[in-house]
């Protein structure tokens, strides 16, 4: 497989063992099934360690779930299959598809450590299963993502999956305020939201942000609706921080990721008058700067401040005489001064980072 395929990822077939211990082979080794079953996994994860040492590697769920097919007197399994789950190595990860305890086993795998996946559809002829999943794996932590689960290559069902993948609830487009409006005194918010396009039912009953301004203070605001599926709301003050939340008929909640405004000046520029032979190039700068200065500045110290007025420590700067580079990968988003020291004259020159 590996030598025609190079594939990245292996795929374990460990499921529904429904026979096992019961040769003399099994008994001689004194094993409970369990044993006998992670020690199995263990040793086909060996071989594709062996094969590809960087491929992931993922199993389904059944046979390591204890509200599934983990425990005692499973079918025809001679023993206990309990406790195989703490045999297999962590990074192993889980392919989910409890049907029956979905929330549950999601959260029992992501107590014992695993990542997982979730398996919906399996050719049921609605949505109801893809929702479902989608909703358990919310709160799970170390979700890897849905699996589209067809035994019959039927893949009409594709559509809702891929929407579902983004959303089960309220879906929320929205573009984060940029720099300008930030600065500008008066924000606006705007949003399309809405609702589960598989059920009629199904409406948005509110959208609402949750903000805070520079100074600290924290408010919560609705969003008109202004068209169809369209909603906004207009602000008369700057925001550092906000999110926007929307709740459905259905009683489900969606939560942006929360948005940072770059709280900057627009006159920061490259250029300092009095100055304006050093050059900051670009600024605003992304993963590096770097600062063009004449000859005649020799001697030079460098330090970089925050705007609360700290240095920064570690960083990396490199001055080859009449150049300087600053690596600025490590600084979060805002304003700094570089502060350069040549003899009594001291010089400070603005530049924002910004992701």
């Amino acid at each position: 497989v590996n030598n025609l395929l190079k594939p990245n990822r292996f795929f374990m077939g460990h499921d529904e063992v429904r026979v096992m211990n019961w040769d003399t082979a099994c008994a001689a080794r004194h094993k409970t099934p369990g044993e006998l079953l992670a020690d199995n996994l263990v040793k086909c994860d060996s071989i594709v360690k062996v094969v590809k040492p960087t491929a992931e590697r993922f199993v389904w769920s059944d046979m390591f779930d204890s509200l599934h097919n983990a425990h005692n007197n499973y079918y025809l399994v001679n023993g206990d299959l309990s406790g195989d789950w703490n045999m297999i190595p962590k990074d192993i990860t889980i392919v989910n598809w409890n049907g029956g305890f979905m929330s549950k086993s999601l959260d029992f795998f992501a107590k014992h450590g695993f990542s997982q996946v979730t398996s919906p559809y399996y050719d049921v002829p609605n949505t109801n299963n893809i929702r479902a999943w989608r909703l358990a794996m919310d709160t799970i932590p170390n979700m890897r993502g849905s699996m589209y689960t067809t035994w019959a290559a039927d893949y009409s069902f594709l559509t809702p999956f891929a929407d579902y993948a983004w959303s089960a609830g309220p879906m929320i487009v929205h573009r984060p305020v940029d720099s300008t409006d930030a600065v500008s005194g008066t924000v606006t918010l705007d949003a399309d939201v809405f609702s589960d396009p598989y059920d009629p039912s199904d409406s948005i009953m509110l959208v609402r942000a949750f903000a805070r301004d520079g100074q600290g203070g924290i408010w919560l605001d609705t969003l008109r609706p202004v068209g169809n599926n369209h909603y906004r709301a207009v602000y008369e003050r700057r925001i550092s921080i906000y999110s926007l939340q929307a709740f459905s008929k259905d009683g489900l909640r969606r939560i942006t990721p929360s948005y940072r405004t770059r709280l900057f000046p627009l006159a920061v520029q490259s250029r300092e008058r009095g100055h304006e032979d050093i050059l900051l190039i670009p600024n605003p700068a992304n993963d590096r700067i770097m600062v063009q200065f004449p000859n005649r500045f020799t001697n030079c110290s460098f330090r970089v401040v925050n705007s609360l007025g700290s240095i920064l420590q570690p960083m990396e700067i490199k001055n080859d005489g009449s150049a300087l580079t600053i690596d600025t990968r490590s600084f979060p988003t805002g304003s700094y001064n570089l502060i350069l020291k040549t003899g009594a004259e001291t010089i400070t020159k603005p530049f924002v980072v910004v992701r």
